[in-house]
């Protein structure tokens, strides 16, 4: 998606863990507010009031997309806004939040 000027839109991820081999690329789940399309039985909320919430550093509650998962090279990751703790995702390791 871009945003009209021609410069991608930033979209916030979770980085779930760093792929082997020599690319070093990050294995990421995206992030959204929107509920029309969870997948049930893979996606998880992240509701406010809870400490996923205070810690992700969203500003409303937003869906852990584990259906929508990519590879990113870290170089192109804009910024960092929170953190989940690693229990959200258990078998995944710790995620970071990112733009």
């Amino acid at each position: 998606n871009e945003t009209g000027t021609g410069a991608p839109k930033l979209r916030p991820a979770i980085v779930l863990a760093v792929l082997p081999g020599e690319f070093q690329t990050l294995l990421m789940c995206g992030l959204s507010s929107q509920d029309r399309s969870v997948v049930d039985g893979w996606d998880e909320p992240i509701i406010p009031g809870t400490d996923e919430f205070r810690s992700a550093g969203l500003r409303r509650q937003s869906y852990a997309r584990l259906s929508f998962l990519h590879a990113l090279p870290e170089d192109e990751i804009v910024g960092r806004i929170g953190a989940v703790p690693e229990h959200f995702f258990g078998n995944f390791a710790a995620g970071s939040l990112s733009t």
